[in-house]
């Protein structure tokens, strides 16, 4: 009985070890491909990229932990095995173990098994194979601080490139109906008006489900939703209960319905989306994907799956889609700046691929831009591009020559909805879209797609102009942080294109990071109510100066190197300030390793170097973390 009882317990250490090492490696392939897709990127792209990924040294050594425990077992027995007892009670005391010599051999079998049964494989294994699940992953495990500056439970993964936390529970029905049973729980004593009271209330921190995990750990998690927002808006709650099953238990059914509501706001908190799924849940029930499969969909850009049907494009992209480096491979000048330079580098790095991520977005959308960006476009296009850019700017509006102007309004064919013409081949918009196809084709070294709807439509003077912004904002056009926006953008184009897109509610395309950080931040910094939300924002990796035809004339560089100098430090610093301060990018929370005193130092060093943060800071992670 003994040899079996030993037996048992170095089968399923040998076994349980083995799992853990599947898990360690897979998560070790997933450090890998992400150091690989950073050495793919530009070098833009990769000062934008964490190094490793926020959270998933943590994960990993939990993981590793797991394996200690299993791997201290294992030895013991393997100790007792070989040396007889005393070999085993000098293993124990190595191991730190608190099993004397005078139990059982059963009774020590008993514990060491639940030992091993309770490592934390199991949920580990879990959270692991549901977060394969998912995509645009951002960080493992992060915490995010209360108003109070007290830490809010883990989220397991930030995912959908910030707009979604997941949260895994791998509570039992079991668990959770004798918590009900704790606090005297009856499915009937809770209305449905109750469900939906706002979970900000301080006072329902100490209401009669305040012993239940599952609803105190959500209303935490929608107080710091609602602080923590990603570009603006209140990111979406996804809890994961793989053990528990819907139809089951009605009290079960009742206590999540409950928690499905604890997102909804009735004192103008803003609503927070709270997604259950249970075990039968389509999201918990679709396959695992394979390894690789699952990298790409972690590291795919999901934002994409947000852009509007119509696009709103800002000058930055513009200029980088009618660009000659975007094009094909050209040759250095010396007059080139060492911005040039560098767009150069990166596209030899990778010839191409940015431009067909942009073509891939902006596919089968109908692409729009103010008049005000359309005339800065042709300005800077005549006076520096090259006759090959030129050609494309003129395909890319549907014009003849850079002398006609851009001022006058240039549409495709639309129906009464404001869709594109799609009536066949046949039809004239389609028709002449096709041919200023054809004709951009042959001025690229790379395809482009049909899908692509040329010309952009110019949005005249007439129909939206900027200065008018405080009048939208009196009718209710506009939210009246919309001032404190318009304020801080420095050029009449840029608060020309980004109040279009808010005004319409359309995503604006950009390959301006700090505009469109700084957008966010101020908005979530000037807002005055909580529903108040920014303009749709899809921040693009293809940035790409034009390769200029001439060097730029001394008497007109003297003209502008002072202002273009100042200009480019004060934009510099603020961008500095908004990194130091957490605000540059989604709010992805602190380590799991952090506590309320390394939380405290960090506002006190932030208030030190004089960074003013806003009402919610949340760092992002640097390499390391």
């Amino acid at each position: 009985m003994e040899n079996q009882g030993q037996d048992q317990v170095v089968d399923l250490c040998k076994e349980t070890i083995a799992r853990i090492d599947v898990l360690l490696a897979e998560l070790y392939a997933l450090t890998a491909a992400w150091k690989q897709k950073l050495e793919a990127a530009t070098r833009l792209e990769r000062r934008e990229q964490p190094d490793p990924i926020p959270g998933l040294h943590d994960f990993i050594i939990s993981v590793r932990g797991a394996r200690n425990s299993v791997r201290r077992v294992l030895r013991l027995r393997e100790a007792e095995a070989q040396a007889g007892a005393e070999a085993a009670a000098a293993a124990q005391l190595e191991a730190g173990s608190e099993v004397t010599s005078s139990i059982t051999q059963e009774e020590r079998d008993s514990k060491q098994l639940n030992v091993i049964q309770c490592c934390g494989l199991t949920p580990l294994q879990q959270q692991w194979d549901i977060i394969k699940r998912t995509r645009g992953l951002l960080a493992f495990r992060r915490r995010f601080a209360g108003k109070t500056g007290k830490l809010g439970p883990t989220i397991d993964a930030v995912v959908e490139d910030g707009t979604e936390w997941l949260r895994i529970s791998t509570v039992t029905e079991k668990k959770l109906i004798y918590q009900l049973a704790q606090q005297g729980w009856h499915p009937d004593d809770s209305s449905d008006e109750e469900d939906g009271e706002d979970s900000d209330d301080s006072s329902n921190d100490d209401d009669d489900d305040g012993g239940i995990d599952i609803i105190k750990t959500t209303k935490q998690l929608v107080t710091a939703a609602r602080t923590y927002r990603c570009n603006t808006r209140i990111p979406t709650i996804r809890l994961a209960l793989p053990n528990l099953s819907l139809g089951s238990n009605h009290a079960i059914d009742k206590i999540l319905t409950k928690v499905r509501n604890l997102g909804q706001s009735k004192k103008q908190q803003g609503t927070v989306n709270i997604i259950v799924d249970c075990a039968e849940s389509t999201f918990l029930q679709q396959p695992i994907p394979p390894l690789e499969q699952a990298f790409v969909n972690l590291f795919s850009d999901t934002n994409k799956d947000r852009i509007t049907l119509t696009v709103n494009l800002e000058l930055t992209i513009i200029l980088s889609l009618v660009s000659d480096i975007a094009h094909g491979s050209i040759q250095p000048q010396e007059w080139y700046s060492r911005q040039t330079l560098s767009h150069i580098e990166d596209e030899k790095h990778a010839p191409g691929v940015r431009l067909q991520g942009v073509y891939k977005a902006l596919s089968g959308k109908r692409l729009q831009c103010t008049q005000e960006i359309a005339r800065e476009v042709r300005n800077i296009v005549a006076d520096l591009g090259t006759e090959a850019t030129k050609a494309r700017t003129l395909l890319y509006f549907g014009r003849q020559s850079m002398e006609e102007g851009f001022d006058a309004p240039c549409s495709p064919v639309t129906e009464g909805n404001g869709s594109t013409d799609e009536h066949g081949p046949g039809s004239a918009g389609q028709a002449d879209g096709q041919e200023l196809l054809e004709q951009l084709r042959k001025l690229s070294a790379y395809p482009v797609p049909d899908g692509l709807q040329l010309p952009i439509e110019i949005i005249g003077d007439d129909v939206f102009n900027h200065k008018d912004h405080l009048a939208l904002i009196e009718a209710g056009k506009l939210p009246p942080v919309a001032a404190k926006v318009w304020t801080k953008l420095d050029r009449p184009y840029n608060r020309s294109c980004y109040l279009w897109g808010w005004l319409q509610d359309i995503t604006t395309m950009s390959a301006n990071n700090l505009n469109t950080r700084l957008i966010d931040a101020t908005v979530d910094k000037e807002r005055s109510s909580a529903l108040d939300v920014g303009p749709r924002l899809y921040l693009s990796t293809l940035a790409i100066s034009i390769n200029t035809a001439r060097p730029c004339p001394m008497d007109k560089w003297d003209q502008i190197k002072d202002a273009k100098h100042e200009r480019k430090e004060a934009r510099t610093k603020e961008a500095k300030q908004m990194k130091a301060a957490g605000t540059w990018g989604p709010s992805l929370g602190i380590p799991v390793k952090w506590d309320e005193k390394q939380l405290q130092r960090q506002d006190n060093r932030r208030k030190k170097g004089g960074v003013s943060s806003g009402t919610a800071v949340s760092p992002v992670s640097s390499p390391g973390i």
